[in-house]
């Protein structure tokens, strides 16, 4: 189930939009961070800088990823957007800073 609507990039930034799934609202209130949320961030970061252009095909198949730091600010709404910004990457690693927001642009969860 993908859980993203849009997306948008110029290659070094991305947005997206984020909705979950009508068949997994009754389920999302047990979460702060869905499980298929998190799947649609890491495909929309993938999707958008390969789109955009700033990604190698290697680049893409990198797997797995290291996630360093998580802030955990409030529980996600079922809909909202993606912000993502890559900061750094070399032959081991790319690095993005992400921002899950709510649609008023609140930071729900920010990810490095």
């Amino acid at each position: 189930l993908q859980g993203f609507e849009w997306l948008q990039t110029d290659g070094s930034e991305l947005l997206s939009r984020f909705k979950l799934p009508n068949v997994l609202e009754a389920e999302a209130r047990r979460f702060k961070l869905h499980p298929s949320l998190m799947d649609s961030t890491l495909q929309a970061v993938l999707a958008g800088f390969r789109v955009g252009g700033s990604l190698s095909e290697q680049e893409c198949l990198e797997m797995p990823f290291q996630l360093d730091e998580m802030r955990i600010y409030q529980a996600l709404p079922l809909v909202g957007f993606i912000y993502g910004q890559k900061i750094s990457s070399n032959r081991q690693v790319s690095r993005y800073h992400v921002l899950i927001c709510n649609e008023k642009g609140e930071v729900c969860i920010e990810m490095m």
